[in-house]
């Protein structure tokens, strides 16, 4: 017996409708599956008991999701819902079939895997009959997978329902280590991120990206790079972490290291001793360099990204001749051209309060944004993206141990859906050497206590029920490592798990 599938769809996307059906042609002639949609009920019927009796018997739901499906009253709200219903009592099987874009964040289908692959539309493949053929696959893996738990040797390709990501279901859990992908189903955009994208299109722009240590920093430098690339725009994305600690000695040092990275990074086929003038300073080769790599078309615009500027805060002559150059930069582009083709990012954990000239620095002028925790709200969000539903109990204690964390947050959630550990069990072994917080929390006591005077001042606010007042710089550093928050003038701890972990460990610090 075919599987019913029943189509869900806004008229207004009609030509989505029938093309969608044409495309699962195969699956129906081979008998796999027989569509149903609205167009098939026979003049003089009644439409809403119809509507009613198929989707109520139909063991696939195909929505078919846009801005006007969204906007039905009666797709989202009457369909859409009994369609939910159905797939959380594991009666049908729910796939959302992206068909042209829209915010569909937030739905309650976010949290099932979606078609085409990677959510692209189908209006935006360059191929269409591409994109119904991706769908049309995922379907049929989707049949396999809904065969095999019924226990039907009804399909020849039942082991491709086990290789790849299942529709309709859950994506499967993925490592919080690292920048999120970019097509990742767990990425939570931040609220700024539009504003970072229009201002890629402003010439000379400057956009300063900053907040503590894994909070998504370099996830949404992954965004803005891409949406460059999507604009046209040529890229270069540097990371001062990568330099040797050699390239540290001097501003002439770094200065040649940072040009032999850009040219690497460009695969510019090119020795900087080709290029490198002796008889000029470090900062006027570098000048001539980025306008010959990056600026020799002159209507083309190009991003120079630089992350983990923090790595140069601890050397303020480096500091100083680099940022300094950073800042020439972004005000050359008001008075000659070619710099007007240049955008700058510049991605840090802290605030640079060594740098002593502010005429000097970049991070006083262009766009500021700074990364936020996750809200409660968001956080819900993302526990349904696992595929787990949380009590109000249960969020809020995830909440107070994380603080919204996006590390956190993101790693405890993968624990939960990847390790099957129950909720009470995480819970108990969240600040202990067994719990997935671990290499974490042990890398933040070995910075901790390799700095006597920080390490003073955190014990202070571990003790601290309330918001405290500790010295300038320890605020600083406490706050880059994302352990605090701050209060106007004083900082407290982020959430329970810092206090719980370290008021066991911190009898002795040293």
């Amino acid at each position: 017996m075919p599987l019913s599938a029943f189509l869900s769809y806004s008229h207004k996307d009609e030509v989505f409708r029938h093309e969608l059906v044409t495309a699962l042609a195969t699956l129906e002639r081979t008998g796999l599956i027989e569509c149903w949609h609205d167009r098939r009920i026979i003049p003089g019927q009644e439409w809403e008991p119809q509507i009613s009796e198929q989707l109520l018997n139909a063991k696939l739901i195909l929505l078919l999701i846009s801005a006007d499906f969204i906007a039905s009253d009666f797709c989202y709200r009457i369909e859409l819902e009994q369609a939910m219903e159905r797939h959380l009592r594991n009666e049908a099987r729910v796939i959302p079939i992206l068909m042209r874009p829209v915010d569909w964040k937030g739905t309650s289908f976010a949290r099932l895997q979606l078609l085409p692959s990677d959510a692209v539309p189908v209006s935006e493949w360059p191929s269409r009959d591409a994109a119904y053929l991706n769908v049309a696959q995922g379907i049929r893996r989707a049949i396999a997978h809904l065969a095999s738990t019924m226990g039907s040797a009804h399909l020849e390709d039942d082991s491709a329902a086990h290789s790849e990501a299942v529709p309709g279901s859950a994506p499967s859990p993925e490592s919080p280590e690292g920048p999120v992908p970019l097509q990742s189903p767990f990425y939570m955009p931040s609220p700024l991120e539009p504003r970072c994208f229009a201002e890629l299109e402003s010439a000379g722009a400057l956009i300063r990206i900053k907040s503590p240590s894994r909070m998504g920093k370099t996830s949404l430098l992954v965004r803005l790079l891409a949406r460059a690339e999507a604009l046209g725009q040529r890229c270069a994305s540097l990371n001062l972490l990568d330099l040797n600690q050699s390239a540290l000695q001097s501003p002439t040092t770094f200065m040649q290291a940072f040009c032999r990275a850009l040219l690497r990074e460009l695969e510019a086929r090119r020795r900087l001793d080709d290029l490198w003038d002796p008889t000029l300073g470090p900062n006027d080769n570098t000048n001539d360099l980025v306008r010959e790599l990056l600026l020799r078309e002159a209507n083309r615009a190009s991003v120079l990204a630089v992350d983990n500027c923090d790595r140069l805060f601890g050397h303020p002559e480096l500091a100083g001749e680099f940022f300094g150059l950073l800042r020439a930069w972004h005000e050359r582009a008001r008075t000659k051209a070619p710099w007007g083709q240049l955008r700058l990012v510049i991605v840090y954990s802290q605030e640079p309060y060594l740098l002593q000239d502010i005429n000097q620095s970049p991070f006083n002028v262009g766009l500021p944004i700074e990364l936020e925790a996750f809200t409660a709200d968001q956080v819900t969000e993302l526990c349904g993206r696992h595929g787990l539903a949380f009590s109000p109990e249960q969020r809020q204690q995830f909440g107070e141990l994380t603080g919204g964390h996006p590390y956190l947050a993101r790693a405890g959630l993968y624990q939960l859906s990847a390790g099957g550990q129950p909720f009470e069990d995480f819970l108990r072994t969240a600040p202990t050497e067994a719990g997935c917080f671990s290499d974490h929390l042990r890398h933040l006591l070995g910075v901790l206590v390799g700095q006597p005077r920080l390490a003073e001042a955190f014990t202070a606010v571990v003790g601290a029920s309330r918001p405290v007042r500790v010295g300038t710089e320890e605020a600083f550093q406490l706050d880059s490592l994302g352990v605090v928050t701050r209060v106007e003038n004083d900082v407290q701890l982020r959430c329970s798990l810092y206090r719980r972990y370290f008021q066991a460990r911190w009898e002795s610090p040293a």
